[in-house]
């Protein structure tokens, strides 16, 4: 119930909306900004055959053409924010919202990131560029962003269409995959959980 309010004042009520993002994002801080301070060494533990950084002001540009390099199929499952070059600013600026991006030979292959809320939860969407899919990139962030969520205390949640199965077979290779509720056009509500380690 919770996720179908908030898209509805989102979506009917921008001013509302945006207000109340503002007012999470200093909560947010007051709450989680020392944890914060942590991301960068998680960061490090990551960098391998890719390189992962942090989206900042800098990045602008090379996520705007990430985005618009894709085909419109690409975003078929992928609709969490707007791609255009002052929505993107807007989102980079928000401390809220943690915005990670992949490069491999200073190309963006893969952007992921966490909508973080003051009252513990956060939000993970990822993509992953079309020339680069089955590389092994998707598990990867997932399991950063997992990473992330655990070392801030946060609960992290997401939606999935049923017919995505490439963003299913990804997730569950990262995350126990806990289903909240059924939403209509044949999406799940999820919690991602960490993966049981063997003893």
């Amino acid at each position: 119930m919770l996720y179908q309010i908030s898209h509805f004042v989102k979506d009917k009520l921008p001013f509302l909306w945006n207000c109340v993002e503002f007012l999470n994002e200093q909560l947010f801080m007051i709450r989680y900004g020392r944890k914060r301070r942590s991301i960068p060494s998680i960061l490090n533990q990551y960098q391998d055959k890719y390189s992962i950084k942090e989206v900042t002001l800098d990045d602008l540009s090379s996520l705007v053409s990430f985005f618009s390099s894709q085909p419109p199929e690409a975003f078929t499952y992928f609709q969490p924010h707007e791609f255009d070059e002052r929505s993107l600013k807007r989102l980079i600026k928000r401390k809220s919202h943690l915005m990670y991006i992949v490069e491999k030979e200073d190309c963006v292959v893969g952007y992921v990131f966490l909508r973080c809320f003051f009252n513990g939860k956060c939000f993970r969407g990822k993509m992953v560029d079309v020339r680069w899919r089955g590389k092994g990139i998707a598990v990867l962030m997932g399991d950063l962003s997992t990473e992330i969520a655990l070392r801030l205390g946060l609960r992290m949640f997401g939606t999935i269409s049923k017919e995505n199965y490439a963003s299913l077979y990804s997730s569950q290779a990262s995350n126990e995959i806990k289903v909240i509720e059924e939403l209509p056009n044949n999406y799940l509500y999820i919690e991602y959980l960490p993966k049981k380690k063997n003893t």
